[in-house]
């Protein structure tokens, strides 16, 4: 089964958040990147069907997946960044509720919340109110609503922010077990998530996917864009005036950097292999650099 967008378009008053985006996924983790107000949301939640496309189509199993909504939508499964539930319920009221609005039957629900609890760590929550989880415990909530019906699309907005390093990676080994059987759309901050498991990388800026490629074949293009040297303080401040600084570290009297740039940033600098950090910082470089002395 096949998900494929052909020139979706969506735009609020005179800003253009989705520029005639077409793409087609398989079963696999496909990573979403791209800053803030790229339109990954946006994109996110007109898959979902909850908002409505200005222009174009979207198909499921080559199926108009609009005009089939109701088929469509007991395939889906949505984690959204924020998701809405009622703070006086606890974890397991808040589950079954999920699996009555996601048409699943008392029994089939129960031994699907059951199967998540456990392998969530979850168990010791049961009966604590949704108001009182800490960040994380919400967010494993969240990740295992969008599981209980077993989608074939599966739509993760920030999943792992909140999440202590453990925890991501267990959550990353659920996401790799679900990858076969399962289209995986998975938006995050944090690029190393993406680099350890996602099967293609799609870049998203301003509105308009500007690269889809696996991350090994992404990293190519990086080739001779990432330097490395190690400068003293005075040297290296000049070079956040005028440079892409992705890393630095002061020892003593000296700075290393790490720098994205078409051009050498300095006569002593010499290249290094790129990784995502890297990639990132060079497509959306809009954000200023720090010195701190």
């Amino acid at each position: 089964m096949d998900l494929k967008l052909m020139d979706v378009s969506k735009t609020f008053k005179d800003k253009k958040a989705v520029n005639s985006v077409s793409f087609t996924l398989s079963n696999g983790v496909h990573g979403l990147l791209g800053a803030n107000g790229s339109g990954k949301t946006t994109l996110m939640r007109m898959i979902c069907g909850l908002l409505p496309m200005d222009n174009g189509a979207m198909y499921f199993d080559d199926k108009d997946a609009l005009k089939n909504y109701d088929s469509y939508c007991a395939y889906l499964g949505y984690m959204p960044q924020h998701f809405g539930y009622y703070p006086n319920y606890n974890v397991y009221e808040f589950l079954n509720y999920m699996c009555i609005v996601k048409g699943l039957s008392k029994e089939e629900g129960n031994k699907k919340i059951q199967i998540l609890l456990k392998t969530l760590n979850l168990e010791s929550k049961t009966k604590t109110k949704m108001k009182n989880l800490s960040g994380g415990m919400l967010k494993r909530v969240g990740i295992a609503q969008a599981l209980l019906n077993d989608p074939k699309i599966l739509i993760l907005d920030e999943p792992t922010a909140g999440l202590d390093p453990k925890e991501r990676i267990v959550f990353r080994n659920m996401i790799a077990s679900l990858s076969q059987e399962c289209i995986i759309i998975l938006s995050t901050h944090i690029v190393s998530d993406i680099e350890t498991i996602a099967d293609d990388i799609l870049v998203m800026k301003e509105g308009n996917i500007i690269l889809q490629d696996s991350c090994e074949k992404m990293l190519e293009s990086m080739m001779g864009k990432v330097w490395e040297v190690t400068l003293p303080r005075n040297e290296a401040k000049d070079i956040f005036l005028h440079y892409t600084v992705v890393r630095s570290h002061n020892k003593g009297s000296e700075s290393d950097l790490r720098i994205v740039s078409d051009k050498k940033p300095h006569p002593a600098a010499m290249q290094v292999i790129g990784d995502l950090d890297d990639l990132y910082l060079y497509h959306f470089q809009e954000g200023d650099n720090v010195w701190d002395d």
